[in-house]
């Protein structure tokens, strides 16, 4: 059996902020590109967040539907976050990823799939499988080849603490793959004997996003492996500001290294506002960077 995967296309129809170029239109392009590809195999794999949110407008959805059903293959979904109604697989029958696996014959939620050679199991995202994921492990009972494929925030290296993600050597598992997605880097490691696969988002909405978009093809009777890259996708440069993202970055260092200034400075004034002043003056820093101190304080308060 052969199985092309794709994961975090995003589908929506309003241009994310971070985006320059006609966002749904570059996906639509993208998506194309994958139902052509996946004509020399038996099936598709949307590893969660193929759409944006839980409704998104009826165009979408018909564009989407029409190219599907077009191409006659079955087209599996995990629901990812972005899908769901709050964390909950029950709540969530009125979405539009709900209504596409109603309306065609071709959609279809990815639970479990099985041949004679590979066990398939599907992990919809959850509010609290990160946790599960460290306590509970993915253990199946199948003597059969295995690929778990999950939507939860799991990452190589630890992530923020106060980010709720679990770290692959973490978690316990007798599957050969856990294929994962919502994380939206690209990583393809094995750890205690389970290769961890992450291709990253196709749909690219954030302008952090800098990789290039990538789908696989795998072989299941071997496990064999194939990365392509999408040859719609745009060069970087074609799709984000790059300018304002290194402008961004800057702010960000200036911002980081005032706000460390201020936790170690001794503070003599009582007007806060006012000894934010005096410091960035000392440091040199740019007036609108102490404005946006100000700002911010100006909210909390």
């Amino acid at each position: 059996m052969k199985l092309l995967i794709f994961s975090d296309f995003h589908f929506r129809g309003i241009n994310p902020r971070s985006r320059i170029d006609n966002y749904y239109q570059s996906c639509l392009q993208k998506f194309e590109e994958i139902l052509s590809l996946s004509k020399k195999c038996d099936s598709i794999i949307s590893v969660g967040d193929f759409l944006d949110s839980p409704v998104v407008a009826n165009t979408i959805v018909d564009d989407l539907l029409d190219r599907i059903d077009a191409n006659k293959k079955d087209f599996y979904v995990l629901f990812g976050n972005h899908e769901l109604q709050n964390y909950n697989l029950d709540a969530s029958k009125a979405t539009s990823l709900a209504h596409m696996i109603r309306r065609s014959k071709y959609v279809k939620h990815l639970e479990e799939l099985e041949d004679k050679n590979i066990y398939i199991k599907g992990y919809d995202c959850s509010f609290e499988n990160e946790y599960k994921l460290k306590e509970e492990g993915l253990v199946h009972n199948s003597e059969k080849k295995s690929i778990s494929f999950i939507h939860q925030f799991v990452t190589i290296k630890p992530f923020i603490q106060s980010v709720a993600h679990v770290v692959a050597k973490d978690i316990k598992t007798n599957y050969d793959i856990i294929w994962n997605s919502h994380y939206h880097t690209q990583f393809d490691e094995v750890i205690n004997g389970c290769r961890f696969i992450n291709i990253g988002s196709t749909g690219r909405s954030s302008i952090n996003e800098q990789h290039y978009p990538q789908v696989a093809i795998i072989d299941t009777d071997a496990l064999e492996l194939e990365k392509i890259k999408l040859k719609s996708a745009k060069k970087v440069e074609e799709i984000f500001d790059l300018e304002k993202y290194q402008e961004l970055k800057e702010n960000e260092k200036s911002i980081d290294n005032f706000i460390a200034s201020l936790n170690s400075a001794t503070w003599q004034a009582s007007d806060l506002n006012s000894q934010i002043e005096i410091i960035g003056k000392e440091q040199k820093v740019d007036k609108q960077i102490i404005d946006y101190i100000k700002n911010k304080i100006k909210e909390i308060k």
